[in-house]
């Protein structure tokens, strides 16, 4: 029995855009070859979690960089749009109730990471 095709909504910067929204100073050619790395891998987490069979109606979030002291952060998300909003939240403050994964992209210091 074959599974029907499923709609993804996905609301994220193209990889040129990420990058090029970084302040000048952190544009760097290291940063930009890490950056790419993690951008590439977390797509690719980002799609797998939003065609699991669990995830019925996800949507996938890269969000734009904030800023935090030193960092730059771009969060990003699976959520299942599925799923009952609850009042879950953690400790930055966001409604976890309907993600299925998530985590950030950080730059500092020309360092790129990742967090989940």
């Amino acid at each position: 029995m074959s599974t029907p095709p499923k709609t993804v909504t996905i609301a994220m910067p193209i990889y040129n855009e990420l990058f090029g929204a970084l302040p000048e100073d952190q544009r760097t050619r290291e940063v930009r070859e890490a950056l790419d790395t993690v951008y590439q891998f977390e797509l690719k987490m980002l799609l797998l979690y939003a065609l699991h069979p669990d995830c019925v109606e996800p949507l996938i979030a890269l969000n734009p960089w904030r800023r935090a002291g030193a960092q730059w952060i771009a969060e990003f998300h699976v959520s299942d749009l599925s799923r009952k909003a609850t009042a879950d939240m953690n400790w930055h403050g966001q409604n976890t109730s309907r993600w299925c994964y998530a985590g950030a992209i950080v730059v500092e210091a020309g360092r790129v990471s990742t967090h989940h």
